[in-house]
């Protein structure tokens, strides 16, 4: 019996990091769910993934929204490049692009919207000694993938002090926290969709990754 070969998804972050940080979370989930990942930021092999999973990471910056920085912490202006236009590449092509937190906000400020650039709320969205916070989310619509696989309303990790000020132009928001942060969005028309908080290292969080990469 011949072997269905295995879909190949980009993760938009440089390959020097494949062994540091949260890298090999992302792995780890698109392989559980059999996928075959590769990290690059290379533009010229775009062409050979069926999908673009956008990670977390470092702050955006504020200059690539036309702000001024008034709290971003670390940021990488080349790293914002290279995700910006492997998400224009992606969805020029009308190929699937997931956002994971720090991906969510590249997503939102790819497509001409804005960041909160320090959250001042009452509930944590912050990791705390280390740790994700969490909180519930509810959905904005009904029937969206997020209610078919988690319900109307549930609890999610959460590691950031950024979040969507002004949504970019087409995007529609299908989740948010009880302060009104936006926790998901989606592309009116394209298969576009971001997630503020981490499904790759949140309990039942491969529900998502393994619907993304059923898309492909």
């Amino acid at each position: 019996m011949r072997m269905q070969n295995k879909v190949k998804i980009l993760i938009g972050r440089d390959r020097q990091f494949i062994n540091k940080g949260n890298t090999q979370n992302y792995i780890g989930v698109l392989e559980n769910c059999g996928a075959e990942p590769v990290c690059s930021v290379d533009e010229t092999n775009a062409e050979g993934f069926a999908g673009l999973l956008l990670p977390g990471g470092w702050d955006i910056d504020p200059a690539t929204y036309n702000e001024p920085n008034l709290s971003v912490r670390q940021f990488n202006a080349a790293a914002d490049k290279r995700q910006m236009s492997l998400l224009r590449i992606f969805a020029e092509a009308q190929k699937p692009v997931i956002g994971i937190c720090r991906g969510m906000q590249i997503i939102n400020v790819g497509f001409g919207g804005t960041l909160m650039q320090d959250l001042r709320t009452e509930i944590s969205h912050a990791k705390v000694g280390g740790r994700d916070s969490t909180h519930y989310v509810a959905c904005c619509e009904g029937g969206t993938f997020f209610e078919k696989l988690y319900g109307h309303e549930f609890k999610v990790n959460s590691a950031h002090h950024q979040a969507v000020k002004r949504l970019g132009s087409d995007l529609r928001v299908l989740l948010k926290a009880p302060d009104g942060i936006v926790e998901g969005l989606c592309h009116d028309t394209l298969p576009i969709f971001g997630v503020q908080w981490h499904p790759e290292r949140m309990a039942g969080g491969e529900r998502l990754i393994r619907w993304f990469v059923g898309l492909l």
